[in-house]
């Protein structure tokens, strides 16, 4: 008898432990009924969703449940005598807030009466969150990964369709990078490679010792600097800056070239343009000042003559009142004649000087023709007029060809030693085709490109404002060909 007390006593104190050790068990642990009541939970349980036991117990489990097609799913397999493991699902707490867990569960059957599920719940919210954080900064850093991969792409593309090389060198002035390098260079590999190996001697060490000078001084520098590729000479603008590795040491540099020598050329055009026309513009105001001094020295001569046939005028009245003689009248009238011939001739050279009126008269063709005859008997040089076509121009267009023959055939008679000029007019589709040639000396080429030819500059742009263009080329000792071509019904452009 004592020997079953005893025994009864141990039974009570290990149905107590054990009691104790389900409910005061680290993991949650709860029992359901067949209907979904939730029959017991220990205190693991209620401290994961913050519950009381007499809140908790006695209540269906599906309104702890977030997602009713998740509970209504787990009951059916239970019923169906189904065993779960690590079955996911969500609890909401007390607080409202979500708890992740997974869920093992099975069911003690009596026979076929469903006794109760013996469930274990783990809570893996932390885990879940966790597996959430980076899942959303795995997603960050693809996104992050094809904007930067799409950027590069955009920045590979500008610089393809660009004239501007990238590169990075070393400390010890290797290339570790390049990209868009010279046309000379494509195909090669310019890894570890240094100037000395892409570029003249001269250039290369000139480029080294301004490299040197960023890298001893850990400041960026920018330059012009001349270099040449297979015999290509470019001008380039470099900027180089130095490169800092991940603790802040200088470890190399990066740059950039621009090739510039378009840009250069343009300038030196333009420069070269600015003086062409600053001496341009002193030719004319001296050719203005010899033309006006020599109109005003006409002028004069005018002037001079008037005052004479005003005084023969004078005379010739006075012997009239007075009942001359008739021959020395005759006389008077002859010098008075003379002097009034003389005016009008003077008259003409000043007109046409300033103008030609056959111009407006005769037209372009007559004109040309007749200062040819006119330069011929005056210098004794042989004009051949091969052919003078009846060609119209622009109201404005007539001077400028007319000027343009005449300094034409004012430099045959000063530079050319010529003893013929041929000149010919035609019209060829909507143009007119102005050619005069002669059999001097020959101008020399770099004579027609000298800037301080100011008279075939003058000329030059007398085509071009009336939309045209100007050739002059020279054989050495056989002589000089003018063209000129402009549109027909040209104007001068203002």
């Amino acid at each position: 008898m004592a020997d079953l007390e005893q025994e009864a006593a141990s039974l009570r104190r290990r149905n107590q432990e054990l009691t104790d050790f389900i409910e005061n068990a680290p993991i949650s642990l709860h029992w359901v009924g067949g209907d979904g009541t939730i029959l017991w939970a220990n205190q693991a349980e209620l401290d994961l969703l913050g519950y009381p036991n007499e809140e908790y117990a006695g209540r269906h489990i599906a309104e702890f449940h977030a997602d009713p097609p998740v509970i209504q799913d787990i009951l059916e397999r239970l019923q169906a005598r189904e065993t779960l493991q690590s079955y996911p699902a969500r609890l909401r707490a007390k607080d409202g807030s979500i708890r992740h867990v997974l869920i093992n569960s099975n069911v003690q059957w009596d026979g076929d009466r469903f006794v109760h599920t013996r469930c274990i719940t783990r809570d893996v919210t932390d885990r879940v969150r966790a597996e959430e954080d980076l899942r959303i900064a795995r997603e960050s850093i693809q996104a992050l990964a094809e904007d930067a991969r799409r950027r590069l792409e955009l920045f590979r593309a500008a610089l393809l369709n660009s004239p501007i090389v990238v590169f990075h060198q070393n400390a010890d002035l290797r290339y570790t990078w390049i990209y868009n390098p010279f046309v000379e260079h494509a195909g090669l590999s310019l890894l570890d490679k240094t100037d000395l190996e892409l570029f003249p001697a001269d250039e290369a060490e000139r480029l080294i010792r301004l490299k040197r000078s960023v890298l001893s001084s850990g400041k960026g520098v920018r330059q012009e600097m001349a270099l040449t590729t297979a015999g290509q000479l470019r001008v380039m603008d470099l900027r180089i800056e130095p490169f800092r590795d991940s603790s802040g040491q200088l470890a190399g540099i990066v740059g950039t070239a621009l090739d510039i020598t378009e840009r250069k050329r343009n300038e030196e055009r333009l420069m070269n343009s600015r003086e062409r026309l600053r001496g341009l513009a002193a030719y004319l105001q001296v050719v203005r000042e010899k033309e006006r001094a020599l109109t005003s020295h006409e002028v004069h001569d005018i002037g001079q003559k008037l005052t004479a046939l005003d005084y023969q005028l004078s005379v010739l009245a006075r012997h009239l009142a007075e009942g001359a003689h008739p021959d020395d009248m005759a006389e008077r009238l002859k010098a008075v004649s003379g002097i009034l011939g003389s005016t009008i001739e003077s008259s003409a050279r000043i007109s046409t000087d300033l103008r030609p009126s056959l111009l407006d008269t005769l037209g372009l063709a007559a004109t040309l023709e007749w200062h040819a005859k006119e330069f011929a008997s005056r210098t004794g040089i042989r004009v051949v007029v091969e052919a003078l076509e009846d060609v119209r121009v622009g109201p404005d267009a007539d001077i400028a060809v007319f000027r343009i023959l005449q300094n034409t055939l004012t430099n045959v008679e000063r530079h050319s030693q010529a003893s013929e000029v041929r000149i010919s007019l035609r019209r060829v589709d909507r143009k007119l085709i102005l050619k005069v040639g002669d059999n001097g000396t020959g101008i020399a080429a770099d004579k027609v490109a000298d800037p301080g030819s100011l008279g075939l500059l003058a000329m030059r742009e007398l085509a071009v404002l009336c939309g045209g263009r100007i050739d002059i080329h020279g054989v050495s000792e056989q002589g000089t060909t003018v063209s000129l071509e402009i549109p027909l019904y040209a104007r001068i452009s203002e």
